[in-house]
């Protein structure tokens, strides 16, 4: 994104910061409401009581090749030169415990692992470049971008469907950089055209093909946990797709409200991030039906509007949006004390 919009990689990741922290909100409120349902108990005082918060301090040195790269980065560094020292922060730092202490032939191994895992990353980003070299050399990357504009008829949300299909139908087989290369190539110049933010524009795709490791038939990142876990491939799939549906609405609202990548006057980016906040929370209650207890039909249809209105950049919308939450909030209080009842 950085090389094709010409702008440093720290600015993308300031403007990709608040998108994906309200990905891992959505996360966040599956849990939350998951446990309820479950009725998973919190940890008691005596067992918070037992944790040696000594112990945990004396590791929090762990967290500064984390922080040294997010600095590096912060004052100007290429990733690649940040990650290098950061790397050496680490092994340096490793010999602080005797037990995570590099020996010469864990270095090794842990080197290997390293390359081993880049190099299909690598090859994706070879075999793109030469996919997406061919495309604009012969015309086709205009022929298509035009193609989805003249389908769309200049409708920005048909383009964005259009898009968001075709980063999940690539993301079926190729890693997020890959799918992010071909499709924001094709793409995201025709989204410019309309007149989305350049940033929102390349963030859109990159953010489907993140979520094309976690969405049926190949998902390949739930797939792998089945593997671990023993669990059937496909009902992982579905489940962690049900699990991030909520978050599509993230890249729609990101195009058309850019203050939630940070562009715009610090009231409208606070109060945006907010109400897409509150959006992405309604929308995962109402996929997951429950709040306060098991949810009905009608009330789950209800939340989901609820959620949807909070998308728009309209106030009497967001309003009606938490009226209708609210309502259906205390529907479900009183549920729930007539069955304790």
């Amino acid at each position: 994104i950085a090389t094709f919009l010409g702008i440093p990689y720290i600015a993308v990741c300031k403007a990709a910061v608040f998108p994906a922290l309200l990905y891992f909100l959505a996360f966040y409120v599956v849990g939350h409401f998951l446990a309820k349902e479950l009725h998973i108990q919190r940890l008691s005082p005596e067992e918070i009581a037992a944790v040696s918060w000594k112990s945990i301090v004396a590791r929090l040195y762990m967290l500064i090749p984390i922080i040294l790269i997010i600095a590096l980065l912060v004052m100007g560094w290429s990733p690649m030169y940040a990650g290098f020292y950061a790397t050496l922060s680490v092994i340096f730092f490793s010999f602080f415990s005797k037990s995570m202490r590099f020996s010469l032939f864990s270095l090794v191994k842990a080197l290997e692992s390293s390359i081993r895992s880049a190099f299909s990353v690598t090859m994706a980003c070879a075999a793109a470049g030469i996919i997406v070299g061919c495309i604009m050399q012969s015309g086709l990357g205009y022929t298509l971008s035009s193609s989805l504009v003249s389908i769309s008829n200049n409708s920005l949300i048909v383009l964005m469907i259009l898009s968001m299909i075709v980063a999940l139908m690539l993301g079926f087989g190729m890693t997020t950089v890959g799918v992010y290369i071909i499709v924001a190539t094709l793409v995201a110049p025709a989204m410019i055209k309309i007149g989305v933010v350049p940033i929102a524009a390349h963030l859109f795709p990159f953010f489907f093909g993140v979520i094309s490791a976690i969405t049926p038939p190949v998902a390949v990142a739930a797939y792998s946990i089945a593997g671990l876990t023993g669990a059937s491939p496909w009902s992982t799939g579905m489940t962690s797709l049900k699990f991030a549906a909520a978050t599509f609405i993230i890249p729609f609202v990101m195009v058309y409200q850019p203050q939630l990548c940070l562009i715009g006057s610090w009231p409208s980016i606070i109060y945006t991030i907010l109400a897409t906040g509150v959006a992405v929370t309604f929308l995962t209650i109402a996929i997951l039906g429950y709040m306060e207890k098991k949810m009905k039909i009608y009330e789950r249809a209800l939340m989901f509007i609820a959620g949807i209105m909070m998308c728009f950049p309209s106030i009497p919308l967001r309003l009606g949006g938490l009226m209708l939450a609210g309502f259906i909030f205390m529907v479900q209080k009183k549920a729930a004390k007539e069955s304790l009842g």
